[in-house]
C-alpha cells in the first residue's frame, strides 16, 4: 500500500513539474499599439485573437504611438509593435525624431495604406493655407502622427504660425464637435468622424499637388492618396502600417506569427472595416531590416 501511495505521489509531482515547464516555455508576447480608440488598437486585438493558438498569450498594450513603441521596444518593455513604416525607417537610420540609429527593432510585415486626414469644423477653412492662427491638433507627442504633421506643416511653412494642440485620436471628435479645436490631423476615421462628415458638420481638407510635392521633395517616404468621401473627391498623404519586433524575439516565434498572419490576413480588423484578403508585398515599402524569422 505504501508503495502505491509513493508511486502516486511521484506521478503527481512529475505531472506538476512537466506542466510547470511547459507553461514556462510558452512565450507571453507584449504587443504595443496606439491609444485605445485608435485604429492600431483594434488591429492589435485582432492580431491577438489570431495568434492565440500560436502562443500562450498576447497582451495588447496601448501607447502614445509609433515613436513611443519603438523606444519601448528598445527598452524591451514590448516584444512586438504596430508602427508607421516611415517612423520605423527613421529609427533605423537615426533620423528625426531619433538621435541615433536603432538596430534592435526589425520589421515583420506591412499592413494597410494609412492616409493622414485633415478634418475641420469650419467650412471657411478650405485649404492648408487657411491654417494660420488656427487651433490645430497635431497628435500626441510620441506618436507617428505628430511627426508626420510636423513634417507636413514645416514643409509648407505653417508649423510656427498655428496654435498647436497635442490630443490623442480618441478625443478628436469631441474636440471638433465642441469647438475646442478648429482642425485636426488624424489617421483614424472613426464612426463619429465619418458621421460628422456625412452630416456636413465636419469637413475634409483636400491637399493640392503643391502641398504634397513640398513634403515629398524632402520626405519621399510619403505617398499620395486619392479617395472619395460623401460623394466628394479628396487628396491627401499616406504612410503604411507595419508590424515590427525586437530582434531578441526568437526566429521560431516570429516565423509562426508571420505564417499565421499571412495565412489568415482576411481575419484582421483594419480601421474603417475594409476586408483585405491578401497581405501587401513588403518590397517597395521603405522599412528597416526584416527579422530573421520573417525572412524564411
Amino acid at each position: 500500500m505504501k508503495k502505491i501511495i509513493i508511486n502516486f505521489l511521484l506521478l503527481v509531482i512529475s505531472c506538476f513539474f512537466v506542466s510547470s515547464v511547459s507553461l514556462a516555455d510558452k512565450k507571453i508576447l507584449r504587443l504595443g499599439t496606439a491609444s485605445r480608440g485608435g485604429g492600431y488598437y483594434e488591429l492589435g486585438n485582432s492580431i491577438k485573437n489570431l495568434l492565440i493558438k500560436k502562443v500562450n498569450s498576447v497582451i495588447v498594450i496601448p501607447t502614445k504611438g509609433s515613436v513611443d513603441i519603438v523606444l519601448r521596444l528598445v527598452r524591451k518593455e514590448l516584444d512586438l509593435g504596430i508602427v508607421q513604416n516611415d517612423i520605423a525607417y527613421f529609427s533605423g537610420y537615426g533620423l528625426y525624431p531619433f538621435d541615433h540609429k536603432i538596430k534592435t527593432v526589425k520589421s515583420i510585415m506591412p499592413f494597410y495604406v494609412e492616409p493622414i486626414f485633415l478634418l475641420t469644423n469650419d467650412s471657411n477653412i478650405r485649404s492648408v493655407h487657411d491654417l494660420s492662427g488656427q487651433r490645430v491638433n497635431v497628435g500626441e507627442r510620441g506618436s507617428g502622427l505628430y511627426v508626420d504633421a510636423r513634417f507636413f506643416l514645416m514643409a509648407n511653412e505653417l508649423w510656427d504660425v498655428i496654435d498647436r494642440k497635442n490630443e490623442s485620436a480618441e478625443n478628436v471628435y469631441n474636440l471638433l464637435a465642441n469647438d475646442k479645436i478648429d482642425i485636426s490631423f488624424t489617421n483614424d476615421l472613426t464612426k463619429d468622424l465619418l458621421r460628422g462628415v456625412n452630416d456636413n458638420k465636419l469637413f475634409m481638407l483636400s491637399l493640392n499637388s503643391e502641398d504634397i510635392g513640398a513634403l515629398k521633395s524632402t520626405y519621399p517616404y510619403f505617398s499620395e492618396y486619392n479617395s472619395n468621401l460623401s460623394g466628394k473627391e479628396f487628396r491627401t498623404i499616406a504612410v503604411r502600417a507595419l508590424l515590427v519586433a525586437h530582434e531578441d524575439v526568437s526566429s521560431e516565434i516570429i516565423y509562426e506569427i508571420t505564417s499565421c498572419l499571412y495565412d489568415n490576413y482576411a481575419g484582421l480588423i483594419f480601421p474603417g472595416g475594409p476586408i483585405i484578403s491578401k497581405a501587401p508585398d513588403i518590397s517597395g515599402v521603405p522599412v528597416i531590416k526584416r527579422h530573421k524569422g520573417a525572412e524564411r
